[in-house]
């Protein structure tokens, strides 16, 4: 999601979120959005969840919370990245563009990151399922978000 700021307007439409500011729209089919804007550099967001979250995972939205984006599963790319693990019916933060540091995370720095299974990074892009990059990265532990659309193969 976009950083919005103060200008960001959060509409519902037949059950799909669209995050509108001056610049940048957003659809987030069967998302319900608890805060927008500000947070984590980038731009971040906060879901509920229904199920535990661990750190840095890649994140999408099913029934309205959040869970594990999953690169063998095409009903639920990535919408960002967790910050930090949840206990199942607390809040996640998501962090959707900008830097994150993920501590042991061993990218290759320069490289592309995708979606993998259960939510997981890797740097291997997978052959079934969908195609999603989640940034490039910036340092063995540094993280680029920039999460393109899916590519569904």
């Amino acid at each position: 999601m976009p950083d919005c700021g103060a200008t960001c307007v959060v509409e519902k439409i037949r059950e799909t979120e669209i995050i509108r500011s001056e610049s940048k729209s957003i659809i987030l089919s069967s998302c319900r959005i608890v805060t927008a804007g500000g947070g984590a550099p980038g731009g971040s967001t906060s879901l509920p969840t229904n199920s535990a979250i661990g750190g840095n995972r890649a994140i999408s939205t099913k029934d309205q919370f959040a869970c594990y984006a999953d690169a063998d599963d095409s009903t639920v790319p990535a919408v960002g990245l967790s910050v930090g693990a949840v206990a199942s019916g607390n809040d996640v933060q998501i962090q959707s563009s900008g830097l994150m540091e993920i501590s042991g995370a061993g990218f290759t720095p320069n490289n592309f990151v995708f979606v993998g299974v259960n939510g997981t990074l890797t740097q291997t892009p997978t052959q079934s399922g969908f195609f999603q990059k989640i940034g490039i990265a910036h340092t063995s532990e540094v993280l680029l978000i920039n999460i393109s659309q899916p590519i569904f193969l």
